[in-house]
């Protein structure tokens, strides 16, 4: 997915060895512009729940894969700025994602994420049943528990157990006003430039 622009000079203008420097100019702008939006978040706020599992308010930033994934690309006339990442799509639109099986298990805490690097569900579940902690649902919570080394019960709140949620759509790659005046106005310059050498174009 990503955002496009197009354009057909002239007939004389198809020669012109400018057009896909200009192209590429506008590409990396575009990327630009696009990890600009995901720094300054965008809204709507992440809701109380995901504030606290991210330890953050920012949206659209968690480990930094979106804004990574984000790659310029360019033609003699054409330029794009997209992202291959499974997810993109359903964070630029929004949509309601859906249990494949009965339940989606959504992490309820900080601490269910710490114990999940690297490792599936089940791998994290099996690895605290090995440290003696006991599993059970509580409503939609699904907790765990155990004695320590004190006695004292531990619990935890691991997983948030639901039939689907809703993501709200966070536009990350458009073109807005300001990004089209540039972008026309650079395209202009720099084709107006190949075509009159001498006259001056935009840097």
């Amino acid at each position: 997915m990503g955002v496009k622009i197009l354009a057909k000079p002239a007939p004389k203008a198809g020669s012109i060895r400018a057009i896909p420097k200009a192209f590429r100019h506008v590409a990396m702008y575009l990327q630009s512009q696009a990890d600009k939006r995901i720094k300054n978040s965008i809204p709507p706020p992440n809701s109380s729940l995901t504030t606290c599992v991210k330890k953050g308010n920012l949206t659209l930033r968690d480990s930094g894969a979106l804004m990574r994934s984000i790659a310029p690309h360019s033609g003699d006339l054409w330029a794009d700025c997209s992202t291959n990442l499974k997810q993109a799509r359903i964070l630029q639109y929004g949509g309601t994602i859906k249990a494949k099986g009965k339940t989606l298990w959504i992490p309820a805490g900080p601490e269910t994420r710490r114990r999940m690097k690297g490792l599936t569900i089940s791998q994290m579940l099996q690895q605290m049943k090995s440290d003696g902690w006991k599993f059970f649902k509580k409503g939609k919570l699904f907790c765990a528990s155990r004695r320590n080394k004190s006695g004292k019960r531990e619990e935890l709140a691991l997983f948030i157990l639901k039939d689907s949620i809703v993501i709200p759509a966070r536009p990350f790659l458009h073109i807005d006003q300001k990004n089209e005046r540039y972008i026309l106005h650079y395209l202009g310059t720099e084709i107006s430039h190949a075509l009159h050498p001498g006259k001056g174009g935009a840097s």
